[in-house]
């Protein structure tokens, strides 16, 4: 799965695994994380992977 940074709420993370297996976004300069990975898909308890930085923007 691939998660990005809520950017309402920084602590949060939102599933936006199928909005990128469509390319419908980009990620726009910001100091947001992007796109995330988390070790066993979990964002609460997993090691974090910051696969590319900025906002999440669907398109």
């Amino acid at each position: 799965m691939v998660w990005a940074e809520d950017p309402s709420n920084p602590d949060t993370y939102i599933d936006v695994t199928d909005i990128v297996n469509q390319n419908q976004y980009r990620c726009e300069a910001s100091s947001l994380e992007c796109r995330v990975a988390f070790t066993d898909d979990d964002p609460i308890n997993g090691e974090k992977t910051v696969l590319q930085a900025g906002e999440f923007v669907e398109l």
